[in-house]
């Protein structure tokens, strides 16, 4: 949505070009805070936990709220809500996602950089197709139709990611380092 950031401040949001320049700016900033806070939050706490799949879920559930924002409050303060919760849920993902995909790998200690491969090869396609899917919903229906499509679309990634089985990390970081899992304990 940061690719359209400047188009909802001026087209849905009403703001002139040169505030709005400002306020893409702004959102920018809290967002990358909102990141920030949820890498080192989310990370800290899922490590302790053990668990990565209920943060992920979360990042999903905040995305699609945050969604909600800026169709019920189409402001300039509306779409700073919308950079905050996103950051969030992005530090969100950030701090688990590759975590979960390691875990559920087949065979980790054999083909780990393939399956990681696959990994980031789908979260990219993902970044590339985002927007022209964005720009589709937008020319369709106009920008609550982006809102939409993209609380949908991350409705559709908890559902999809509700049957993966999550192993505790504790059990994975015994197998390869004995040493580095007794210290975290």
């Amino acid at each position: 949505m940061n690719g359209y950031l400047l188009y909802l401040l001026t087209d849905y949001v009403g703001v002139g070009p040169v505030d709005a320049a400002g306020l893409v700016g702004r959102a920018t900033v809290v967002g990358g805070m909102g990141v920030v806070v949820a890498v080192v939050a989310g990370g800290w706490l899922s490590d302790r936990l053990g668990r990565c799949k209920p943060f992920i879920l979360m990042a999903c559930a905040l995305v699609a709220a945050a969604n909600v924002f800026p169709l019920l409050w189409p402001t300039t303060e509306g779409i700073l809500a919308l950079a905050v919760c996103l950051g969030v849920a992005l530090g969100l993902a950030i701090a688990c996602d590759t975590a979960l995909a390691s875990q559920v790998l087949p065979d980790p200690g054999e083909h780990a950089a393939r399956g990681l491969g696959i990994f980031n090869f789908s979260t990219n396609v993902g970044q590339a197709i985002a927007p022209l899917i964005a720009a589709w919903a937008i020319s369709v229906s106009g920008y609550p139709a982006l809102f939409i499509v993209s609380a949908a679309v991350m409705l559709l990634a908890a559902v999809a990611i509700l049957p993966v089985k999550e192993t505790r990390r504790k059990a994975q970081l015994e197998r390869f380092d004995p040493v580095a899992s007794r210290s975290t304990t």
